[in-house]
C-alpha cells in the first residue's frame, strides 16, 4: 500500500461514515497553519507523523483530527469533542475491520485520543486519533 493509496482509503472510510457536508483535507506540517473556510466544517484533517520501514513491512504513523467551530459563547465544546471521539472511535473501527480483511495490513494498538480547542481561522474545537497502520510485503521473488 502506498502512501497515496493509504491516504484514499481512510477518505473513503470518512466518506462512508460521514458522507454529506464534510470537508476532508490533506496537509503536511503545522495543523495551526491550516486554513478552513468557515463554511466547510466539520473537517478532517490528518497529518503524517512518520514513516517506518522494516525489511517486511511499512508502517506509518499518522494523527486524523476531527474539528467543528464553536460557538461564540463556546457552549458546544464538550459536544463537539464528544461527537468527534465517537465518530474517530467508528472511523477507525472501520479501517480495522477492512484491514483485517485483506491480512497484508493491520492497525497497530492502542490508539491514542485526545481531545482540543484552538484558534485555526476560527475558534474551534475537537478530538484526534493517533494510530499507526502496518502493511506487510513479501521480499522473496518467485
Amino acid at each position: 500500500m502506498t502512501y497515496y493509496e493509504l491516504i484514499q482509503f481512510i477518505e473513503d472510510k470518512i466518506t462512508m461514515y460521514y458522507p454529506t457536508g464534510v470537508t476532508f483535507q490533506y496537509t503536511e506540517g503545522d495543523i495551526n497553519q491550516v486554513n478552513f473556510n468557515t463554511n466547510s466544517y466539520p473537517a478532517f484533517h490528518i497529518y503524517l507523523n512518520n514513516m517506518v520501514q522494516t525489511s517486511n513491512s511499512i508502517t506509518y504513523n499518522l494523527t486524523l483530527f476531527y474539528i467543528d467551530i464553536l460557538l461564540q459563547d463556546r457552549s458546544n465544546k464538550i459536544t463537539i469533542q464528544s461527537d468527534g471521539l465517537e465518530i474517530l472511535k467508528s472511523i477507525i473501527a472501520s479501517i480495522d475491520t477492512e484491514l483485517d480483511l485483506t491480512k497484508l495490513s493491520t492497525l497497530v494498538s492502542p490508539f491514542t485520543y485526545e481531545t482540543f480547542s484552538e484558534w485555526f481561522t476560527d475558534e474551534c474545537a475537537g478530538a484526534y486519533v493517533q494510530f499507526a497502520l502496518m502493511y506487510k510485503y513479501d521480499t522473496q521473488c518467485e
